[in-house]
């Protein structure tokens, strides 16, 4: 994963000065209009 590899190159300390920005990416690319159904199905125990 290329995440992982970031995260084992550069120091923690660089890392974290982007980190808000970071989570509001990814924040935004997770939360589709399927979410909902996923959340009901993991909640059902659907998995």
């Amino acid at each position: 994963m290329a995440l992982a590899a970031v995260m084992t190159a550069v120091p923690y300390h660089q890392l974290h000065h982007h980190r808000p920005q970071v989570l509001r990416a990814v924040q935004l690319a997770l939360d589709d209009d399927v979410r909902a159904v996923r959340q009901m199905a993991v909640n059902a125990g659907w998995h």
